[in-house]
């Protein structure tokens, strides 16, 4: 069964995300003293704090009432998350290496 309110505070996490993201090219390319400079500081702010932390309250209020073992419950999660890591990473890696002859290395000592 479907709850309105959190489908709502769903929908408000995802903005919130989103703004993140496109506000983040007028934060680093605007001078601290103009308006631009101010808003997307201003919703940054904001979204860093209310969207990823909603999601993982939303998470735990859904999940809290389901009576799931451990291990079916992580299953079911790698199950549906393990094919699509392992395609974007792959289709990343190609992208980069076709693009500029780079990799995404995460784990290269300095």
């Amino acid at each position: 069964m479907r709850v309105c309110w959190i489908d709502f505070l769903r929908v408000i996490s995802a903005v919130a995300i989103v703004v993140i993201h496109s506000a983040s090219p007028y934060f680093a390319g605007a001078e601290p003293t103009t308006v631009h400079w101010w808003a997307a500081n201003v919703f940054i702010s904001v979204g860093k704090t209310m969207g990823p932390a909603m999601f993982v309250m939303i998470s735990g209020y859904v999940l809290m009432n389901k009576k799931i073992p451990y291990l079916d419950f992580y299953k079911s999660r790698v199950r549906r998350l393990l094919a699509p890591l392992v395609f974007w990473s792959l289709f990343i890696h190609y992208f980069l290496l076709y693009l500029d002859g780079s990799t995404a290395d995460f784990f290269v000592e300095n």
